[in-house]
């Protein structure tokens, strides 16, 4: 008679539900210039960024169109301006750090565009201004001019630790630990510990 106990204890990471955000290192910043950023989240509310930096960094959203786009520059504070360099609006926050990321989250909804620090969209807001309901982040682009080279995150729908891509959009892990004990004294097979990793993509 063989007895077997086990115990599967399982680690997944549901990447489905919560309201977790995955933030993940840009690539292919190395040069000046304009960068166009690929997002899963293009109609969502909300967009989430985050900013390493020493120098002037530049955020440029351009929805439905080019003419109607806005861009954001980010040094000491927040400074909001339209494709002639008209500027629209600016915080009076000191909002980069060299040594350390700095989260910051854009809302679109009901026509304005809201600003604020951190990963909790609608808390610490540093400025709005009104916008058309077509805004949408269908085409961001992070930029920079000069020597600092600056570091950009940006949101992905699952963590980044265990990336199959410089782009980290790679898997999410799955352990499963099974334990068993065989009582049976002529199995050939040991089952009195065994132990799997697998990934899910």
């Amino acid at each position: 008679m063989k007895i077997f106990a086990f115990l599967i204890l399982v680690l997944f990471a549901d990447l489905t539900m919560g309201d977790d955000i995955y933030m993940c290192p840009t690539t292919n910043m190395n040069t000046q210039g304009y960068h166009e950023v690929k997002t899963d989240f293009a109609d969502a509310d909300d967009f989430y960024l985050g900013v390493k930096a020493c120098g002037e960094v530049l955020v440029s959203i351009e929805f439905p169109q080019n003419k109607n786009a806005v861009e954001l520059v980010i040094k000491n504070n927040f400074l909001l301006r339209n494709l002639v360099g008209e500027v629209l609006a600016e915080s009076d926050e000191v909002v980069l750090d060299c040594d350390k990321m700095n989260y910051y989250w854009l809302n679109k909804a009901n026509g304005v565009l809201t600003i604020g620090r951190g990963l909790q969209s609608a808390t610490d807001t540093l400025m709005t201004y009104p916008l058309p309901s077509e805004l949408n982040w269908g085409r961001v682009m992070f930029g920079y001019f000069g020597n600092d080279v600056p570091e950009f995150e940006k949101q992905f729908k699952r963590p980044c630790g265990y990336p199959t891509r410089n782009d980290c959009t790679g898997i999410a892990p799955m352990y499963i630990i099974a334990l068993g004990v065989n009582r049976n004294k002529n199995a050939t097979n040991s089952t009195q510990s065994a132990a799997k990793t697998s990934t899910i993509k």
